[in-house]
């Protein structure tokens, strides 16, 4: 767990990744990353231009709690140079937190105005601290569209309203009984966006709606349900899977057998036709992790995940076996979160994050809960939960401790 000091370091998710990559690194000196940075200083390395981090600015960063946010191009070359170290050592740089993310969970803590200023106040609202998924970003009025009750409708999943105009700011697929809905669909086209603006979440979601209905899966629509669709639309399509599993594991880690054991603990009289469909389908879904360029996938599983009564002993040990195997496939991350660092989490399901390869569309959120999934339009919520799975991955085990934890699962000798 973080030491508390550093959790209230003023860009705190940000400096919490350098310190796991500093740690995947070998744990350099900070005389070593002094040395280097000079070195490298004026240097394109790995996408950034270093600039000179005197060691003043790096003892800032790791060992105390500084009250101005460090400047932007700093923490970047701080990146580049522990990157540079690693692989000077022949360190493994997959596990690291990549330079986008790094971006992405620095944007989220310091405003765009502040970027390159280095003498604003901390702001403790912005600190890496916990992560709590039920504070004013995660209404719970938003499941049922502002608290309407929404009528059936007899469309497959609901439509919904642009996020840039006047969306509700949930997007939500759900059995039809319980779809939210709103007054005004999206024409029978697709949506089209001003030149050069890139897409709404609202635009994405609608496009793969009306592209649902000659997706790859509708062979097995009959199986799929209907809060699924959007998803299974949109996944092979992804560059960046980012998962969140408190209470199962993730589908697309699954062995086949568990996967078959888990469907008849949920649904004990499924028609045997059916359940071979179902992990016939789940098979058909894992083959995106091995295609040439696979999207990267980096999941963060609660263990009360992992010790799930599913199936027989053999099923459980078989599914232990193969998430051991997939944690060291290259482009996929699995890291295991104890279950009191979860939070005040008011999910019962995975919590889904969706990066696509074009820059035109942004980042996606899956919610799950029993029954249904939740698609948020608006981009305030959809940072939240991005910035929310930031946090989970510097709490959670590092990834190289996820064999060892699901060999001591197994009752493997050390």
């Amino acid at each position: 767990m973080p030491d508390p000091d550093q959790q209230r370091h003023p860009c705190g998710a940000a400096v919490e990744a350098l310190r796991r990559n500093l740690r995947l690194a070998g744990r350099p000196t900070l005389n070593t990353l002094d040395r280097l940075s000079r070195r490298l200083e004026g240097q394109r390395v790995h996408g950034v231009t270093v600039i000179g981090v005197p060691r003043s600015t790096l003892s800032d960063l790791f060992t105390l709690v500084p009250a101005r946010r460090p400047r932007r191009e700093k923490v970047e070359s701080v990146w580049a140079v522990i990157h540079a170290h690693a692989l000077d050592k022949g360190q493994d740089v997959s596990a690291m937190v990549s330079l986008d993310e790094l971006r992405d969970l620095y944007d989220r803590c310091v405003p765009a105005e502040a970027v390159h200023t280095e003498d604003a106040p901390a702001d403790p609202s912005t600190a890496g601290g916990g992560i709590a998924w039920d504070d004013a970003a995660w209404d719970g009025k938003a499941w049922d569209g502002a608290g309407r009750s929404v009528p059936p409708r007899p469309r497959a999943f609901p439509v919904h309203r642009d996020a840039d105009h006047v969306a509700p700011a949930w997007h939500a697929a759900s059995a039809p009984s319980a779809s939210l809905v709103t007054t005004r669909p999206w024409p029978d086209a697709p949506p089209v966006t001003a030149s050069g603006s890139g897409w709404s979440p609202g635009q994405v979601l609608a496009d793969a709606e009306l592209r649902a209905d000659h997706a790859w899966w509708r062979a097995y629509d009959d199986v799929v349900a209907s809060h699924a669709a959007l998803y299974l639309t949109l996944e092979p399509e992804l560059a960046d899977i980012r998962v969140f599993a408190p209470a199962r594991v993730p589908d697309l880690l699954l062995a086949a057998d568990y996967a078959r054991h888990a469907i008849l603990l949920d649904t004990p009289d499924i028609d045997p036709d059916e359940l071979r469909r179902r992990v016939e389908l789940l098979a058909f879904r894992q083959d995106v992790l091995h295609r040439p360029r696979p999207p990267r996938l980096w999941a963060i599983i609660a263990r009360r995940a992992l010790t799930l009564d599913v199936g027989d002993v053999a099923a459980r040990r078989a599914q232990l076996r193969h998430l051991i195997g997939m944690a060291g496939r290259p482009g996929v991350t699995v890291q295991v979160l104890d279950d009191e660092e979860t939070g005040s989490a008011v999910v019962d399901g995975a919590v889904t994050v969706m990066r696509f390869p074009d820059r035109d569309r942004p980042d996606l959120v899956r919610v799950e809960q029993p029954g249904t999934a939740m698609y948020p339009a608006e981009p305030g919520v959809i940072s939240h939960f991005v910035a929310q799975h930031g946090r989970l991955l510097i709490r959670a085990h590092p990834p190289e401790r996820t064999p060892p934890l699901l060999h001591a699962l197994l009752g493997d000798p050390a």
